[in-house]
């Protein structure tokens, strides 16, 4: 299970239960940058709605992160 590793990272993190999500966000981008020798102003945020579930997710990609969480305001997402 990913909390008895301290550097561990869940298979999904759930964004909007995060005291500050854009700090989230922006670390990834920040590792992205390192690993890639990127500069971070070159960084952009992407988002893809993937055809599965948090729960189904078991591990981290090899780049980026899973998230969940995320609310659509004036709209509904049909699963379906």
């Amino acid at each position: 299970e990913w909390s008895r590793d301290p550097n561990g990272l869940p298979p999904s993190v759930w964004l909007s239960g995060l005291y500050n999500p854009m700090g989230y966000i922006t670390a990834c981008l920040q590792v992205t940058a390192r690993a890639k020798e990127l500069p971070l102003d070159s960084m952009t945020i992407a988002t893809t709605v993937l055809p599965f579930m948090h729960e189904q997710v078991t591990e981290q990609p090899d780049e980026g992160t899973y998230t969940h969480g995320l609310y659509i305001e004036g709209a509904r997402w049909d699963i379906e």
